[in-house]
């Protein structure tokens, strides 16, 4: 089996996409951009994060906690928020929870995959993305740049793998993570 090059994107690729504003007649998009963004924000993999429903985050003193169950592993995840990407995660709950009149239900609006890939192509256009960006680019883009900040076997929990082997899958060396990692080297 011979490993294929996975997609992953850099920390100005994500800011570019953020970056990027939208009509009121664009709404989809935002919504699809923001969802993709909570994405490489948390790790979740789509379809946690398409069905995502206000009822599986908590607030608690410090901020506001993920509490849900994994679709693909049946395994509970307890992810705080508030500790993610300089608190991005709450603040694209906290953007939608203002147009919801009971906290209950859906955060975002369940997209099929293949139409949310579709819209992704668009928002990565606009964003001048030369990469083939879909829902999965989100989950290794979070992989890859946390793995250089967390033990591999908290990164491991956190996407819920059950082998180390498959958690190996998402991390991607840069060519500055190398360089970074010699230039601690005493020799």
């Amino acid at each position: 089996l011979v490993p294929t090059e996975r997609t992953v994107l850099t920390v100005d690729e994500v800011q570019q996409i953020e970056a990027l504003t939208f009509s009121k007649e664009e709404f989809y998009l935002e919504l699809i951009r923001d969802m993709f963004l909570f994405s490489c924000y948390t790790g979740l993999r789509f379809a946690d994060t398409a069905h995502l429903k206000y009822e599986n985050i908590d607030a608690t003193k410090e901020g506001l906690v993920l509490n849900i169950i994994a679709q693909k592993t049946n395994k509970q995840l307890i992810l705080p928020l508030y500790k993610l990407y300089e608190r991005k995660p709450e603040a694209i709950i906290q953007k939608y929870k203002k147009q919801v009149l009971y906290l209950r239900g859906p955060v975002f609006h369940p997209y099929s995959n293949q139409y949310f890939n579709r819209t992704l192509k668009v928002i990565a256009q606009r964003a001048h993305l030369q990469k083939k960006v879909t829902s999965h680019v989100a989950r290794h883009t979070f992989a890859t740049n946390l793995a250089s900040k967390v033990p591999l076997h908290i990164l491991k929990a956190i996407l819920q793998h059950s082998k180390i082997e498959t958690t190996m899958i998402y991390l991607h060396l840069s060519n500055k993570l190398v360089n970074d990692a010699l230039d601690s080297v005493d020799w």
